[in-house]
This record gives C-alpha cells, structure tokens and sequence, in this order.
C-alpha cells in the first residue's frame, strides 16, 4: 500500500509539474501575441500620425502666398503637432519642408554649372569634371560617353556589374551609382562643415510663372498695351509703357521723360526738356547716350498695392523637359529674335518704329528704357513665354550658398553678396533685386536672371510619426508639386495615387484651392 501510496503522489506531482508548464507556455504565448498585436497598433498609430503630419503640412503650404517662397514662411520651420495644439495621447509628428527649388537640379544643370558646384566642394577641379561628365553620360539617351564620363561598358566591367541608366535621375541617390562620386562626398561631413549632396542637389524643381500677386505674367513680347497698362498701370505712367513698346518693337532706347538711369549711379543733370545731360551740362548730340557717374545703388522701394496674394494661375501644368534640356527661359531654348515688325505695338495699332522687332529675352533689357527702380517694382509680373512652369531655376530666398556659387563660378564674391543681402533686408521679393548687388556685372546679371526665382512649386516633405518616447517611429517623405486644383493635370501621378488629392481649405483661408501632386513617395 505505501508503495502504491508514493507512486500516485509521484504521478500527481508530475501532473501538476506539466500542468505548470503548459500554463506558463500558454501565458507566454498570448503575452507575446499581445506584445505584437500592442506594437502594431502602435506601428498603425504612428504611420497615421506621420500621415497627419504630412496632410498639416500641406495645409500650410496651401495656406502660403504663392507670390514669394522662403525661408521665412511657416512651412519652413519645424512643425511639430503639440506647438499646433494637436494632442494625441502619447503620440506626436513632426514635419520638415524642403524647398526643393532651393537647390541644384541634376537633370537640368549644364556641364559648366556641374563642374563649379563640384570644384568647390570637393576642391579637386579633375575630379569635378569626371563627376560632371558622368552624371551628363548617365541622364542622356545615347552610349556615348564624355571625355571623362562613363556609359554602360565602364560599369559592365565593374565587379557588381549594371548599366548606365541612359534617363533623367529619380532620386539624388542615384549619384552613389555615378563615376566618381564616394560616400564620403555623398553624405559629406559634419566636423568639416561639408553638408550632404541631398540637401544640396535635386532631380525635380519647378517655380509657377506667376507675378508677386500669384496672377500670370504678362507675356512682355506679346501683351498689347492694354494688356500692359493693365498689368503695370499702378506702377508705370502710359509714357514708360509707350517707351516699352517703341523700345519691343524696334522703335529706340530712349528712356520716357522723367525717369532716372537705369543703372546703379546716382541721377546726372537733366535739361529742362528732360533729356539727361554729361557731366558738363551740355545737351548730347542725335544718338548720343550719356555714362552717368559710378555711385550706390539705392535700396529698392516697393509700389504700394504689390503685396503678394495666394491666387494662382490656371493654366493647364505640363511635364518637365528632357534630360539635358536647359530650364525654361533660358538662351538654349529661347527663340531666335523676330525678324519682322509686326502691329499692334502702339496705341491704334500703329508699329512702334521703324526698325526690327527686338525679341525680349528677360526684364533686364528693359533696362534701357525703364527707370531701375520701378523695372525691380515689375519684373515679377512681366514674362517671356506663356509656360505655367519654368523648370530647374533656383530659389534665391533658400538656395545654400554653394548653389549660388555654382550659377556665378568666376564671381563666387558676388554669391556670398546675394547671401548677405537677404540675410540683412529679407527675402527677395523679385528677381529684379539683383540689380541692387554691385558685385554683379551686367553680363552675370543676363545670365543668372534667367536661372533664378523667388518662388517654388516643388516641395520634400518629411513627415514623421513618434509614439511613447521614440519606441515606435515611422517617417513619410514625399515630393510634391503644388498647382492650382482646377488646372487639368497633364500627366497622371505614378506614385500613391491615394494621397494625390486636392487639399481644400475654406474661403476664407485660400484664393482657390490647391492640388498636389506626388513627385516622389518613400516609407519606412
């Protein structure tokens, strides 16, 4: 009986020993079951919150004059959902906006501009040319490749073989591909100062080709003078846009009476006719034009009512050019001048002179006939085509000074001058205020102006969702082209349709609402 007695405790206790086992395997199972159904409903949480994050952004860009873009406005700072007294329990986001027009665009920049940017980052001039004419020999269509550039036969030989991509850069991460470029000059290096080449270059900008007022530009080599009066009338008198029709349509320089030089030299006497006299006093002789006095320039005085507005033009968006094609308003894509006078120049239809019809290639040409001050008063509003967007052009307000320099590589001084300006009277309200930059001589104005903006319409946007004290993080990092939502699209986004959408605000927060359109879409 006793060993029958210790078998059967033995046995019960071998039970229980099991039993106790099986329980904590059971307990340990739906504990880890629910640690994993806890943390992915923090991951959903915190995509949501990221998402938020992105949508509040939006809203703001939304709410952003469209006039001026920079570095000053709203969207450019940290945005953060407890400073918007958004309160999610343990959960927040937080959104940085990029202007991406702010920097070098890869597929538009010319081999000139790509060896200055690359020769003052990495100093080695050799090195800047080899970069230069491999990521040409990488956007291009062809197999050929540049002097010092590389096609598919140099990266066939490579011991992880591929091929050149032969199409415009998706993502600037596609230089780590690129002959000649290292991690180290990819992601730069904080202890040198030296930033990464993704807050420094770009694979998509565009600026709406709008005026301060976010109206469309009048087509200066077009307009009638209606239209002209119509769009300067509160600035210019109908002498100064007389003047501006004889100067289009062949007909003389001379600046209207009443108007100052055009250059950055104080005033020289004038007759009592209004025609500018030489240091001397004396008239000038038929076709004579006086050289006034070197001097300051004067700071830049704004006509009233020029405040910028949030409309926005409605014309129909189009794709970006092709690879290797110069922006938008640049001397490679502009016409030939016109060869022929045509009517309608003068009030009556009558031709403005007797000579050709001069092709206007930029605001600065009406340099010869305007006052300097009220030309900076109207170059925003006045345009040399009809596109709705000018692409790769750079946005003084937040382009670092390395992108400067690269647009001015004989003048770097004058870059470092740009900088300096804005930082010491605000952002460049128009591209017109260069002319106030003594640095700058007359044959670097005509080429920069046509390269440069005060306005964007291509934004990165990273949003990203915390929940707890940075237990579960997910980032959300999107470009996005703003355009006006009744503008017909005309091409269809390729990258999360979902979140293509019009982002509508009431009336009285927007002049009309806004679209955005998905450039670029990346989670993780």
């Amino acid at each position: 009986m006793t060993v029958r007695r210790g078998f059967a405790l033995i046995l019960v206790l071998g039970l229980l020993v099991l039993l106790t086992l099986l329980a904590a395997g059971l307990a340990f199972t739906v504990r880890s079951e629910v640690n994993i159904a806890s943390d992915f409903a923090d991951r959903v949480r915190a995509r949501y919150l990221a998402q938020a994050g992105l949508h509040y952004a939006l809203q703001q860009l939304m709410q952003d004059g469209i006039g001026v873009d920079g570095a000053t406005d709203v969207w450019a700072t940290e945005l953060r959902s407890r400073d918007a007294q958004l309160n999610f329990a343990d959960g927040q986001f937080f959104v940085r906006v990029v202007d991406e027009t702010g920097k070098l665009n890869l597929n538009t920049a010319d081999r000139t501009t790509l060896v200055a940017f690359f020769t003052q980052l990495t100093g080695d001039s050799a090195l800047a040319e080899e970069l230069a004419d491999s990521i040409l020999d990488w956007r291009d269509s062809d197999d050929t490749p540049n002097p010092m550039g590389a096609e598919s036969d140099y990266y066939l030989s490579l011991p992880q073989p591929y091929r050149a991509k032969n199409a415009p850069f998706d993502s600037p991460y596609e230089l780590l591909l690129v002959k000649g470029m290292t991690r180290d000059l990819f992601y730069g290096d904080p202890q040198r100062g030296t930033p990464p080449l993704t807050d420094l270059v770009t694979t998509f900008s565009a600026a709406p080709n709008v005026d301060e007022r976010g109206q469309p530009r009048v087509n200066i080599n077009t307009a009638t003078r209606e239209q002209l009066q119509s769009a300067l009338g509160d600035v210019l008198t109908p002498s100064e846009i007389d003047a501006i029709l004889r100067f289009r349509d062949g007909g003389g320089q001379q600046r209207p009476f009443g108007g100052t030089p055009p250059s950055n030299q104080p005033l020289t006497p004038q007759s009592p006719s209004g025609q500018f006299l030489p240091p001397s006093g004396q008239p000038l002789g038929s076709g004579q034009r006086p050289q006034p006095p070197s001097g300051q320039p004067r700071p830049l005085q704004r006509p009233m009512g020029a405040s910028p507005s949030r409309g926005v033009p409605s014309e129909t968006m189009v794709p970006p050019p092709a690879s290797g094609n110069a922006p938008s308003g640049t001397p490679a894509q502009r016409p030939s001048p016109m060869q022929t006078p045509q009517q309608g120049g003068r009030p009556g239809g009558q031709s403005g002179g007797q000579g050709q019809r001069r092709r206007i290639q930029s605001p600065l040409d009406l340099l010869a006939v305007l006052p300097r001050e009220k030309l900076i008063a109207v170059w925003e509003r006045l345009g040399t085509d009809e596109a709705p967007l000018q692409y790769g052009v750079i946005n003084l307000n937040t382009a670092p000074a390395e992108v400067l320099a690269s647009l001015l590589p004989e003048n770097p001084a004058a870059a470092e001058d740009i900088v300096a300006y804005r930082e010491q009277h605000g952002e460049f309200q128009s591209v017109g205020e260069l002319l106030n930059i003594p640095s700058l001589t007359q044959s670097e104005l005509r080429q920069l102006v046509s390269r440069v903006t005060v306005k964007s319409a291509v934004f990165r946007i990273r949003a990203v969702g915390v929940i707890g004290n940075r237990k579960v993080v997910h980032l959300i990092e999107a470009v996005v082209q703003r355009q006006p939502a009744t503008a017909p699209s005309a091409e269809a986004p390729t990258v999360n349709e979902a979140l293509t959408v019009s982002e509508t605000l009431g009336s009285e927060a927007a002049v009309q609402p806004v679209q955005f359109i998905v450039r670029y879409w990346r989670e993780r």
